[in-house]
């Protein structure tokens, strides 16, 4: 999956703008609808992760407990039970499921934050070009 984060990295700044001349309004606007794209992504996928883990988190405790009700109804002692469940296959595998989508929530919300800072820059950049702009001779 290609994400805009890689992206903005390399194109986030039209061919003629840099840091050593000032923006002009067309520069300016296509560099900001390339961040607020990337912005609108990241926020949409950090969504589906976050409903995604909590979905991953409803499934892990659904069969944890059934097993353990299962266990339970045999009379196995709490401590047994906590032996055992950490044996059993399918509540693994949904705890390793559980784990993975938690920590895709993260790689989201650190996505996220990575196009914020660059869109502070390129606000930045924008307050630096209207200076330079004024400072200019005509």
């Amino acid at each position: 999956m290609r994400t805009m984060g890689a992206v903005l990295q390399r194109n986030s700044l039209p061919k003629k703008a840099r840091p050593t001349e000032p923006y002009d309004y067309a520069d300016a606007k296509a560099a900001g609808h390339k961040i607020a794209q990337a912005r609108r992504i990241a926020v949409r996928e950090l969504e589906e992760a976050t409903l995604a883990a909590a979905e991953a988190e409803w499934k892990y405790h659904a069969v944890k407990t059934e097993k353990i009700a299962e266990l339970r109804a045999n009379e196995v002692g709490i401590t047994e039970i906590q032996e055992r469940i950490k044996g059993e296959n399918d509540v693994n595998a949904l705890l390793y499921e559980r784990e993975k989508a938690k920590y895709l929530v993260l790689i989201a919300q650190e996505k996220l934050h990575s196009i914020d800072g660059e869109r502070a820059t390129f606000h930045r950049l924008v307050e630096w070009s209207m200076q330079v702009e004024r400072t200019m001779p005509t």
